[in-house]
């Protein structure tokens, strides 16, 4: 198995691996100058949504691209091979919980594996909750009885955390946290869609309203390669701002993600009026604007 390394820690391709896995170098330009042109966006996004379906496996990229044997492959032969591939690292990553799991029961682990991409999928116009333990595994509906095979799979980096910040964000965020509070994502987003048996089609056709578990999950995983560990989000009453990120000058920025029918804008707001960050983000499905530098609205795809 092969992997794209990030501070020395092993993760499938993030989008912009992907992109130069394309060889397509007018549109990794595109991406690199932070081009927000309509025409660039159509094909970026397009790229975006062929990266949510394929996901960032090598293996699977390499199907999807045409390496060595698939080149002038149709489409329906290109998401064929792909998912033939997504069955055989799924039934790959089952057996290694029985060599590997020492100490922790195979079938919680995989009840685990098998469940997160569930209760994701349940989020379709709103922002992923926190994680439910109750019915996950028989007889067992509290923290303390799930933790061994979280924690496992955590350590693995099939599964990352999110935690919830109810508070005032502050330096250092894990200080905010709580261990039994958390959203948990999956590692990578092609493998998300194959294990929710979402094709190609259904994936394309969601053109630029995208369900926003998916979205939230992507732009997890992307923060995850770039920090290499759990994030934090925000929540206050009935206001959710879906991830806080500490930038390399120790700025906590709210970052907003926004995607198909939902509409909630104020949780924004909200934070800002509390207090004041030095910059936000918003990500969204159309092309966005950075004419105020404290305010960013970007595609996804720039996470």
């Amino acid at each position: 198995m092969h992997f794209i390394a990030h501070k020395s820690v092993f993760y499938p391709l993030t989008f912009e691996e992907f992109l130069w896995a394309a060889q397509q170098p007018l549109l990794v330009k595109a991406f690199d100058e932070l081009n927000l042109s309509k025409v660039a966006h159509e094909k970026l996004f397009g790229m975006l949504v062929d990266y949510c379906y394929v996901g960032g496996m090598p293996e699977a990229v390499g199907a999807w691209f045409g390496f060595s044997d698939t080149q002038g492959l149709s489409i329906i032969e290109r998401t064929e091979r792909v998912s033939k591939i997504h069955d055989a690292l799924i039934a790959g990553y089952e057996r290694d919980f029985g060599k590997y799991s020492k100490t922790i029961a195979t079938h919680q682990i995989n009840a685990i594996f098998r469940n997160v991409p569930r209760q994701l999928a349940q989020h379709i116009d709103d922002s992923v909750k926190r994680f439910k333990f109750k019915d996950v595994i028989e007889n067992a509906s509290r923290y303390q009885q799930l933790v061994g095979p979280i924690d496992w799979l955590e350590k693995c980096k099939l599964v990352s955390k999110c935690h919830p910040v109810d508070s005032q964000p502050k330096s250092p965020l894990p200080a905010l946290s709580k261990e039994n509070i958390f959203k948990l994502f999956f590692f990578d987003v092609g493998l998300l869609g194959h294990l929710l048996g979402l094709s190609y089609n259904e994936h394309r056709e969601q053109s630029f309203n995208y369900k926003g578990y998916i979205a939230e999950n992507f732009v997890q995983s992307e923060l995850v390669a770039q920090q290499s560990g759990p994030t934090c989000s925000w929540e206050h009453a009935r206001s959710e701002i879906e991830f806080i990120y500490k930038s390399s000058t120790d700025a906590l920025i709210p970052i907003e993600v926004k995607s198909g029918k939902r509409t909630r804008a104020k949780s924004l707001s909200v934070y800002v009026q509390r207090y004041a960050p030095q910059k936000t983000i918003k990500l969204v499905g159309s092309t966005g604007s950075i004419d105020d530098p404290k305010a960013l609205v970007l595609p996804l795809y720039f996470t």
